[in-house]
Order: C-alpha cells, then structure tokens, then sequence
C-alpha cells in the first residue's frame, strides 16, 4: 500500500519501503544521496522497521535501487557511497567553518594579517635583511613609516601565529564594533606608542605586534 507523505505544500512522497536495520537503512540512504534521489526516512510507529520516502517522480527510479539493495545489502558500491558522502560532509564542513572565520571581520583586520603573513612570507625566502633593513625602527624623520612598520615584521613563525590569533581576534572585535576608522587610530596610536618604548628602553632590533595586541 502506498501512503503519500507530504513534505512542502508542492512535493509529495511516496513509500518505498521499509528496512529493519537502521545502519543497513543509513547505507541505502547514502546511496540514493549520491544517485540523486531525494528521499526521506521515518521509524514506523510500534516496530523497528525504517520507512523510506522518496518524491513521487523519482519512485521508478528508486524502486530499482530498493530491489536491488534488498537484494544484496553488502555490495561494496553501497559503503562507497557512505564514504563519499561522510567525505562530502567533512569537506563542505571545513569549508563553512574557515570562510565563516574569514567573513567574521572587517576589512582592515584581514588587510593587516595578509600584510603581516606576506611580509613573514618574504622573510622565509631570503628577503629578511633587506626587509628588516627597510622595515624596522628608526628615529629618522625621512623615514617617518618606520616608527609603525617594526609591528607588521615577525620573527618566527610561533611569533606570527601567537600575534596574528590575538590580532584577528581583537582587532576583529575593535573594527566590528567601534569601526574602520576607530581601528586605524588604535593600530596608529598603540604600534607608534610601543615601538617608541621599546626603542627606548630596550633596542631597535625588535619586530611584531604584540605591541599592538
């Protein structure tokens, strides 16, 4: 007996059938995923058996499959599914995950970090001296940059890594919420006030932005 199921106001779905082991029932769900095939499964009320749903235009279609698996539940192209689609899942999970963190801040917290990683990048193929010679801290008044840019140099990859988790994480909250313009002045003021500090106190062979953080 076909029962019609309905899911939207505009698709209906027809029974297919029914499976009473819900990891042979996850299998044969997997495999109608990957052939296409949109389906739904529900436990049937007051038995172990897994009903299975698919639209009515595919029932055809899908009653092959269903013969098929209840043929023979172990063919190897039903666990291929399964790894395809876990596969599918864990890749299109990693994806959201790091584009969320990328869209997560403004763009002079991103700007900064790709600055900080490429000038780190540089340093790491045989540029470091002449990018610390530029770059680093000078009281010089024909080179007035050089009072920020010791912040936007790093050291060491651990270096570059602990600061640029703080940076986008403050700094990211700073833009967010204060805006761009507020974090310039911040970035500005707090890099120009260390470095001073540093140079003075300590030595001019210094990098980073923990100044900043």
């Amino acid at each position: 007996m076909e029962i019609e199921l309905p899911v939207c106001h505009c698709i209906t779905m027809i029974r297919l059938g029914h499976i009473n082991n819900p990891r042979a029932c996850k299998a044969f769900s997997d495999y109608l995923k990957v052939q296409g095939i949109e389906h739904k499964i529900a436990q049937e009320a007051h038995t172990d058996d897994i009903v299975i749903f698919v639209v009515q235009e595919q029932l055809n279609q899908a009653q092959g499959f269903y013969t098929d698996f209840i043929a023979n539940p172990n063919q190897q192209k039903y666990q291929q599914a399964s790894w395809q689609i876990n596969e599918t899942i864990s890749t299109s999970g990693q994806s959201l995950g790091l584009n969320k963190i990328w869209q997560a801040n403004g763009p002079l917290t991103k700007f900064i970090a790709i600055v900080c990683i490429g000038i780190y990048a540089l340093s790491t193929f045989g540029y470091f001296q002449s990018i610390f010679t530029t770059l680093s801290f000078s009281w010089q008044t024909e080179q007035i940059y050089r009072l920020f840019t010791p912040a936007i140099m790093h050291l060491s990859a651990l270096h570059l890594a602990f600061n640029m988790s703080w940076w986008w994480y403050l700094g990211g909250k700073v833009e967010n919420h204060l805006g761009f313009a507020a974090l310039i002045v911040i970035t500005l003021l707090t890099a120009i006030i260390s470095n001073n500090g540093q140079a003075g106190l300590v030595s001019t062979n210094f990098a980073g932005l923990s100044g900043v953080n």
